[in-house]
């Protein structure tokens, strides 16, 4: 390592705490070490962590960071668990932490709208909603209540209210580019704009969407829709025996979201995934300690009372409206399934006797109250407890932080038709590929298009069993072979996606080929989460960028010892 490496790491440190002040650039062993785990692969220390608390600062720190060739990994919150959280996906690279960024900009209850800042939170904003908008409600995901608004939206997750296709009611972005300058889409480009929040496309061509699941800018502000809060709310479940019978349904469900009348996503989880919300993996009975075998699974489908496959999904309006809506999904499913209705009501009369409500729903009541909780716009961290299933109680910390806790979990996110044929071969792939790498398939299937699912499939693990780890990444890599070569595509990934499933990325391929030309376009040093996504500079500038990142991991050691 050279003492000139070293003099200009600390240069570039110097700059930026004079931006940030010291508080906010941080290099403490202990907390870069925190910002480098991840639950689905090796951890990857960042060389600092910035926390700039305005548009201004990150500009004077991108600004820097590209005078200097340092890469920057933006991040909103780090929560991104299962596809990377805050970990860069490469070394020698400085977290840019948003979380500081924590403005409500603006609330707007007639035109329904906010405005914020990437540190804004769905708790945070819901609780704000409930105080001083109540008659609003925001999309929420099944991320923690920690879990960035924005940070979800540019991953282009999905929620589970009317508006749940997320990424298509987030507009008006701002992006600090790599340069510096300030990027406002759409409308917001026109300082006396009034419809800026109110219209996504603008004039000319459409930039926004450019910003999600890339590389090519910090986006610092936007635009989240918000729905006017129904007057009833009720959860509709209903369930099927076996596979058969769940595909045969498909179709049903398919033409019930294009007539319109279910407009909210529908969730289909198999039983395996049905138990991870609420129960741990039964080490203590289990005939092995990687899987449960059918048998198994049999046994505790009758002990609570689940089914093969398992359906929730809401129904929002007046009560005209969720009255002719259950009757018409009713109708359709007649000779499929039986649906049931759970109210808002009723789960808060059992909210103190949750063992009552189980008894007589066959369902936890943290459970069914999490989702209703969800359907009404209010996030929960209830969900989180899935990623624990492969954990052992002793190995759970009071914080039950998924990533303190070293819990394991890598998603695989194939999109298919919703059809008959398609839910049996993606079924049949996981079911197969995970028997072979010793565990549970663990399947859930969001209705969230009209034409299409998105299918979620979790490998949970122990990450601190190196043999289960390694399993697991084998895993990973054949399902994501074994989906493509059957036409299923994930909608999104995790950052080192390239490295995980690089068939995916294939050099001639001229979408990508585009994507490497708008990276030089947007940023010409490859500054910004220099290969998220796989996209990188064109072929030119790889092995140049390499010996820089390779120096900067160096740098980083000599400058913390």
């Amino acid at each position: 390592m050279s003492q000139s490496n070293v003099m200009k790491l600390e240069r570039v440190l110097d700059e930026w705490s004079g931006v940030l002040g010291t508080g906010f650039c941080l290099t403490d062993s202990k907390k870069l070490a925190a910002a480098g785990r991840s639950a689905s692969h090796e951890p990857i220390e960042p060389i600092a962590i910035l926390q700039p608390k305005t548009v201004a600062e990150v500009q004077q720190v991108v600004r820097i960071a590209t005078r200097h060739g340092c890469p920057l990994h933006p991040v909103s919150g780090g929560k991104n668990i299962g596809y990377g959280a805050a970990c860069p996906p490469g070394h020698g690279m400085a977290l840019l932490d948003l979380s500081r960024m924590d403005r409500v900009v603006e609330v707007n209850s007639e035109l329904c709208y906010a405005v914020i800042e990437p540190g804004v939170t769905q708790g945070a904003l819901s609780d704000l909603l409930q105080q001083q908008a109540p008659t609003l409600m925001m999309d929420s995901t099944g991320a923690p209540r920690s879990a960035s608004v924005i940070g979800s939206v540019l991953e282009r997750g999905h929620g589970h209210t009317p508006y749940g296709e997320r990424v298509l009611n987030l507009i008006a972005y701002d992006v600090v580019l790599a340069d510096g300058r300030l990027l406002s889409t759409g409308f917001g480009h026109y300082p006396s704009a009034k419809c800026r929040h109110l219209y996504p496309w603008g004039l000319g061509p459409v930039l926004h969407p450019l910003f999600t699941q890339s590389n090519y800018g910090v986006v610092v502000r936007a635009t989240v829709w918000l729905l006017p809060r129904p007057q009833y709310s009720t959860l509709y479940t209903f369930s099927f025996p076996n596979d058969e019978t769940a595909a045969a349904a498909v179709p049903v469900l398919r033409q019930l979201r294009l007539r319109g009348i279910i407009n909210t996503p529908l969730h289909l989880l198999n039983d395996l995934r049905f138990l991870t919300m609420s129960r741990r993996f039964p080490f203590a009975t289990a005939k092995q300690s990687t899987h449960l075998d059918q048998d198994e699974l049999e046994r505790l489908r009758q002990q609570h009372r689940l089914a093969a496959w398992s359906a929730v999904g809401a129904v929002h309006g007046s009560r005209r409206e969720v009255r002719f809506r259950i009757g018409e999904i009713r109708r359709a499913l007649r000779g499929y399934a039986t649906v049931r209705t759970i109210s808002l009501n009723l789960v808060r009369i059992f909210r103190h006797s949750p063992k009552l409500f189980e008894m007589l729903s066959g369902r936890p009541h943290a459970t069914i109250e999490a989702l209703m909780r969800l359907v009404r716009g209010e996030p929960s961290d209830t969900p989180l407890q899935a990623l624990y299933w492969r954990k052992r109680t002793e190995g759970v910390s009071e914080t039950g932080d998924p990533l303190q806790d070293n819990c394991g979990i890598m998603w695989c996110s194939p999109v298919i038709p919703s059809s008959e044929e398609d839910f049996l071969t993606l079924v049949g792939i996981t079911r197969a590929t995970c028997e072979r790498h010793l565990t549970d398939a663990n399947v859930s299937l969001n209705f969230t298009a009209e034409r299409a699912a998105c299918a979620i499939v979790g490998l949970f693990f122990d990450k601190a069993d190196p043999q289960e780890f390694a399993r697991m990444k084998q895993c990973q890599s054949e399902l994501y072979r074994a989906y493509a070569a059957n036409g299923y595509y994930p909608y999104r990934a995790g950052h080192r996606i390239a490295a995980v499933a690089p068939e995916l990325f294939h050099e001639e391929d001229s979408y990508w080929q585009v994507c490497r030309e708008l990276k030089q376009m947007f940023d010409p040093q490859g500054i910004i989460s220099p290969g998220r996504y796989g996209i990188t500079l064109p072929s030119s500038n790889l092995a140049l960028e390499s010996e820089v990142v390779a120096a900067r991991g160096s740098v980083q050691f000599s400058h913390r010892k």
